[in-house]
């Protein structure tokens, strides 16, 4: 059964998308010529209370200390945090660090949706056994189903592996059955859009009659390139407001 965070938020809610932390086990720790806990630490510090969605690569070395310094950081987040796991991520880990007993009763949730002003919020995993995204046919019945068991809700869907090419490296590791999940939403004028991380990119594109942004990550940027090369222009984030009978908004976040 499909875990549903409902807010009470009837008419406006608002949240931050933070993705690709890449966080390792020392807080001051490097990744690609940066102290990724304290590039976030930065990010967190200039946003507002609003509730956070991760998606994913939270972890770059794959530790159980890494999620721990992220779940000590948000402890007391002032609103839902809910996060899906990117390639470099351990779900049962996330799991296990995120709702230990001694931060049970902190902000993390594992709900797979949202119902909040209106709308049907989905939280996606892409995870497979490799760097590239995966979505199987099982999971491919089961977001149709999720989808047509609310005909009046206008949907967005947050993931982490992008579904179409941006001209980047990171392309050779996107979502390996992006012609099945395109046209699946294609299908469903409901769905208004898809936004996700990995790309460590900030951009926005238009797939027939739905859009999908790409959100940028909070430790280093990918430049658009057959090559892999980063670039630290400060964390990074993604504002999202959904209102009712609205489109959705959003603003990148720059720190």
């Amino acid at each position: 059964m499909t875990r549903i965070y409902q807010s009470d938020d009837v008419s406006l809610w608002r949240c931050y998308q933070i993705t690709d932390c890449h966080l390792v086990a020392d807080a001051d720790g490097s990744y690609q010529g940066i102290k990724p806990f304290r590039h976030l630490q930065k990010l967190l510090a200039r946003l507002k209370p609003y509730p956070l969605i991760l998606t994913g690569d939270l972890t770059q070395d794959h530790s159980e200390a890494s999620y721990q310094l992220l779940a000590d950081l948000l402890k007391e987040w002032p609103a839902p945090v809910f996060y899906v796991p990117g390639n470099h991520d351990d779900p049962a880990m996330m799991a296990k660090v995120f709702h230990a007993p001694a931060i049970s009763s902190g902000p993390f949730s594992s709900a797979e949706e949202i119902w909040a002003a209106g709308w049907q919020l989905l939280l996606l995993s892409t995870k497979g056994e490799s760097p590239a995204g995966s979505f199987s046919q099982d999971k491919l019945a089961e977001l149709a189903n999720r989808l047509d068991a609310q005909p009046s809700r206008p949907a967005w869907l947050f993931c982490h592996h992008h579904p179409k090419p941006i001209g980047s490296s990171i392309d050779e590791h996107g979502l390996v059955e992006s012609a099945e999940f395109c046209q699946l939403l294609d299908n469903r004028p409901k769905v208004k859009g898809l936004a996700h991380g990995h790309c460590h990119y900030a951009y926005h594109q238009v797939q027939d009659s739905w859009q999908i942004v790409g959100c940028p990550a909070s430790s280093v940027q990918f430049k658009l390139a057959a090559e892999w090369l980063t670039e630290d222009q400060g964390p990074q984030a993604c504002l999202w407001q959904f209102a009712l009978d609205q489109p959705a908004q959003w603003e990148f976040v720059v720190v």
